[in-house]
């Protein structure tokens, strides 16, 4: 009896120890936007996920978040093709979120008319 409740603790032990909390994605990025081209930043497999940008020299940007499928579609056409998970159009700054019922990889594309510096802001878990 001693034994089967020492063992049922071990286990139990192993089993805590083992157990972590979701993987949390963060990531920040000075990015630079030329006109006419299109620019990708690949976000890891996550349920949630939130992307914040800020343009820093008043330029306006279109920002976009869709599957890395997608983003992977846009690079090699270099335009933006897809369905889009969340858009903003001609922003200088702004949120873009998409929630999954499982984690998926995911793309932010970004493009310009004027060159741009953009601060972006990746989490989600």
């Amino acid at each position: 009896m001693r034994r089967i409740v020492a063992l049922s603790l071990v286990l139990g032990l192993l089993a805590v120890a083992g157990c972590k909390r979701g993987s949390v994605v963060r990531d920040s990025k000075l990015i630079e936007v030329e006109p006419g081209v299109v620019k990708i930043l690949y976000i890891p497999a996550a349920k949630k996920v939130q992307v914040n940008f800020t343009v820093d020299n008043g330029v306006t940007v279109n920002a976009a978040l869709m599957s890395k499928a997608d983003g992977e579609e846009t690079e090699k056409s270099a335009e933006v093709k897809g369905k889009k998970l969340s858009e903003l159009v001609n922003t200088a700054s702004g949120s873009l979120s998409s929630t999954s019922s499982e984690k998926v990889e995911l793309a932010a594309v970004f493009t310009s008319k004027k060159k741009a510096s953009v601060k972006v802001t990746i989490s989600g878990e």
